[in-house]
């Protein structure tokens, strides 16, 4: 008797019997199982891009490539683009303090309502503590954030919207 040997030509294919072998063997969670194939769907689209970009730009391509890091970052010329550039915190808290403030809301309520789910409100309401611990601070900061743009404090109002000529 002979075993039947199958070969799989795409690599998205074979991430995917991976996923289905731990999944049936490691006990994941759906969710985990989701996580997995989303990663390999991330790397699929990569492969894609990349093959498109290599056919439309061909060598200067492959030059990027070689200086360019496909995941990540170097450091190597950082000080040399940071010198040549300022940064405006105000600027910063004028435009990005709604956005955090939701942000942050949302995973902390995320939190909760994930251990009210799976462990119940009993075990729900320690970990609401921790997020109202955490949220009160960000809701102070948020209003010192608001009334400093709303009074023009941060010195921003003008720089918000570019001029049109």
């Amino acid at each position: 008797m002979h075993a039947q040997v199958s070969t799989i030509d795409s690599p998205a294919a074979m991430a995917h019997v991976i996923a289905m072998f731990m999944a049936t063997h490691a006990e994941l969670q759906p969710s985990e199982l989701r996580m997995l194939e989303s990663l390999d769907a991330f790397r699929s689209i990569g492969i894609s891009e990349e093959e498109f970009l290599r056919g439309k730009f061909g060598q200067e391509f492959e030059d990027y490539c070689r200086r360019v890091p496909r995941f990540g970052f170097r450091l190597r010329g950082l000080r040399e683009t940071l010198a040549g550039s300022t940064f405006d915190w105000r600027r910063v808290v004028a435009k990005e303090y709604g956005s955090t403030f939701s942000g942050t809301s949302f995973v902390l309520f995320l939190f909760v309502w994930d251990r009210w789910l799976v462990d119940g409100w009993p075990a729900a309401r320690g970990t609401l503590l921790v997020a109202l611990a955490i949220w009160a601070p960000c809701i102070v900061l948020y209003l010192v954030a608001r009334r400093l743009k709303k009074t023009s404090r941060l010195g921003t109002a003008h720089a918000e919207t570019p001029a049109t000529v």
